[in-house]
């Protein structure tokens, strides 16, 4: 019953194959109910033919205002960037020094955990994965 109702809804935007107009015609003259929600989904589609949303006058203008006040009231979003970035700079530096006092070195092995890796020890910790 729930495929004879997609064709039913389907039959309203986009045109049925033969076999499918076939199986709805047959579907409606057998059932009253169904009829009937054919009925009402014609009725429904009129009612909402005529419906256009729109908004206020000013609604635009409304929203911008209340955003620039927004981040005024928070001190400036720009600030609040800088001061995020500051810590992510300042999260790195602190990894690099750690880097550079465990192997001595800013080398791509020292800095991706290479350096003290062996043939043995990459086995290893790939078997793990």
């Amino acid at each position: 019953m729930d495929n004879v109702k997609d064709l039913l809804i389907r039959s309203f935007d986009e045109e049925l194959t033969a076999e499918e107009q076939q199986r709805l015609n047959s579907a409606l003259a057998a059932d009253a109910n169904l009829v009937r929600e054919k009925q009402e989904l014609e009725k429904m589609r009129q009612v909402l033919s005529g419906y256009s949303p729109r908004f206020s006058q000013g609604f635009s203008e409304r929203t911008l205002e209340n955003a620039f006040a927004d981040t005024a009231e928070s001190n400036n979003l720009y600030f609040l960037f800088k001061r995020f970035a500051l810590s992510g700079v300042a999260a790195i530096v602190i990894l690099l020094i750690s880097v550079y006092l465990t192997d001595g070195s800013f080398s791509l092995n020292s800095l991706l955990g290479l350096s003290d890796l062996t043939t043995d020890n990459l086995l290893l910790a790939l078997s793990t994965f």
